[in-house]
């Protein structure tokens, strides 16, 4: 496999879980070791491979891109075309574990609580706020700082994805990626709607 789009599908209820790659094949061990340990980063798609097993999911390689700049929008078009159950955030490339999740006024209260009392050093804190003045590299798991809190990319290959709104982007970048995957895609939804 090569770097481009997969899609990671439970069989029997076709819900499915959008991402891309630079290498997929690579990507998909990553995602089957983080399930098998009950240990991955997406919730949702954890507990169906708890409940239904490995043997329920297929992994299925939807377009192959060629140029890395264009992965993002091509994993966009994708989750806009699909809608996965699975994925948390309908944005592609915005980190795993907090975009898209909206936490209740009870749940606020219960982190407010449990971080009460804790009482951090001056050189602590000096670090975490220097970390946070950081920019972000892309392809690391660094902490969150104030660009990416309003939105704004912090590196190249996001900004083919966020600096647009989605239907200019989609009209910019629609050339980009597999045509006929596309078209073949669109045409078998025309077919299945008759």
């Amino acid at each position: 496999m090569t770097s481009g789009v997969y899609q990671i599908r439970h069989v029997d209820s076709g819900k499915s879980y959008i991402g891309s790659s630079i290498l997929i094949s690579m990507r998909w061990r990553k995602h089957r070791e983080a399930l098998r340990r009950s240990d991955h980063e997406n919730p949702y798609l954890q507990a169906a491979w708890n409940k239904y097993g490995e043997e329920s999911f297929d992994f299925i390689e939807i377009e192959q891109v060629g140029d890395q700049a264009d992965l993002l929008s091509a994993e966009q078009w994708w989750l806009d075309a699909l809608r996965p159950d699975y994925n948390i955030c309908p944005v592609a490339g915005r980190p795993p574990n907090m975009a898209g999740r909206k936490f209740s006024p009870e749940h606020c209260a219960r982190i407010a609580v449990g971080l009460a009392g804790i009482e951090r050093s001056l050189e602590t804190r000096a670090r975490m706020s220097a970390a946070k003045r950081q920019p972000i590299r892309h392809g690391t798991n660094g902490g969150y700082n104030a660009e990416w809190r309003r939105g704004l990319p912090t590196c190249g290959p996001c900004r083919i994805a966020h600096a647009a709104p989605v239907a200019r982007w989609r009209t910019d970048h629609r050339a980009t990626v597999n045509a006929r995957q596309r078209a073949k895609y669109a045409n078998s939804k025309a077919g299945g709607e008759k």
